[in-house]
């Protein structure tokens, strides 16, 4: 039925465009449409479309369940409405294993500038600090001999791998799922995604879920059964340098600070003050945008104001962040999940004084040069996998 000729007494009616999409993983969902009479404003319409939009419907043979829909208005008087909703391929979970201790790999860069001791007899023996005391700082480096950065070897944060048994009718799967699935192993996912499982929501980043295959069998009663593996690697959001001393506002007070660049933030967002790589000032929310290096911020946090942020701490749009990411001297650097991060090293002066008009003591000390990310895994759509919300 078009929508001209749906009477004036309909309630509820599929319209004859309903129906389109493919079962298959270039358009893995399907729409139906609705039409809907007599109800005076939105939420009246809404209410009633939720209790008539079928929780599942089957095309070809394969189940597809509800997963959104929209509402829109369609007559001059505001009592027609279309009512659109989305379904999807889906998979019920069987089982879940899971795994936090996360793999050890080797870094080259601490998260602070470290503490110094003399170990050559002069001088002063107790904890020494490259300022002012002639002692060359390597800005985190680890291990550094010579022209070379040895760093260690430590277990990475941020790791969580996971694994999805499920079974499912061999006549429930579309024809492609597999081969859907073999194209986008060692990938990651290319929107953000969120997986419930038993009352417990994961949430992932763009590019934090590489997805590493899936081991099946086909059973004896014609089920398959298949074993869904991923592993997550979280990114960093990055940040801003906050150049000017910023006096905190006691809760719900607004108080302007200024930064390197306001580009990366926008007026309504919230925000999070750090300090020496933790968190210390708290939760804000950015009141407007006053120009390129200054904003406007009300504290949220609900906590006692902390005093003063020295100019160099940070500013990060992630509240996951609250280690922000600094290599060197270098500002907050932005890291999607499985990107992948180097640095490279050299050597540069260090330290040094006047002394009778020549400049003596300058040390050749290696030093962070240059911190890069690199994207080295393709992305692809997640939902043709089935699980996600």
């Amino acid at each position: 039925m078009s929508i001209a000729q749906i009477p004036i007494t309909c309630l509820w009616q599929e319209l004859d465009d309903s129906g389109s999409g493919t079962i298959n993983f270039s358009a893995p969902s399907f729409e139906k449409k609705w039409a809907t009479y007599g109800w005076g404003n939105e939420s009246d319409a809404v209410a009633y479309a939720k209790t008539r939009i079928p929780t599942s419907i089957t095309v070809s043979g394969i189940q597809l369940f509800f997963n959104e829909y929209k509402i829109e208005p369609a007559s001059e008087d505001g009592l027609l409405w279309i009512v659109t909703a989305t379904y999807k391929f889906q998979i019920a979970f069987t089982e879940m294993s899971f795994d936090t201790s996360g793999n050890t790999g080797k870094i080259q860069q601490a998260l602070d500038v470290g503490d110094y001791y003399n170990c050559d007899g002069t001088g002063d023996p107790e904890d020494l600090t490259p300022e002012g005391q002639g002692v060359p700082s390597f800005n985190g480096l680890i291990g550094v001999n010579g022209d070379s950065v040895e760093g260690c070897e430590v277990t990475l944060p941020d790791r969580f791998d996971f694994t999805i048994l499920t079974r499912l009718a061999l006549a429930s799967m579309p024809s492609t799922y597999i081969d859907a699935l073999s194209r986008i192993t060692g990938m990651a996912n290319n929107a953000p995604l969120s997986l419930t499982y038993n009352g417990q929501t994961f949430t992932f980043d763009t590019e934090e879920l590489l997805f590493l295959g899936v081991p099946g069998k086909q059973n004896s009663t014609a089920d398959m059964e298949f074993t869904l593996k991923f592993s997550t690697s979280r990114g960093k959001a990055g940040g801003i340098v906050i150049t000017v001393n910023f006096s905190q506002p006691l809760p719900g007070g607004t108080a302007d600070v200024t930064v390197a660049s306001t580009s990366l933030f926008t007026a309504g967002q919230n925000i999070y003050l750090l300090s020496n790589g933790s968190i210390s000032g708290g939760v804000y929310n950015i009141a407007s945008i006053i120009s390129d290096t200054q904003m406007a911020i009300t504290n949220i946090s609900g906590g006692t104001a902390t005093g003063v942020l020295p100019a160099g701490s940070y500013i990060s749009a992630d509240q996951n962040d609250n280690q922000v990411l600094v290599i060197g001297q270098s500002g907050p650097i932005a890291k999607r999940g499985w990107r992948y991060l180097w640095t490279n090293s050299k050597p540069m002066p260090v330290g040094g004084a006047l002394v009778g008009g020549r400049l003596v003591g300058v040390q050749r000390v290696m030093q962070p040069n240059v911190a890069v990310v690199n994207k080295v895994i393709y992305t692809a759509d997640f939902s043709i996998i089935g699980i996600f919300n």
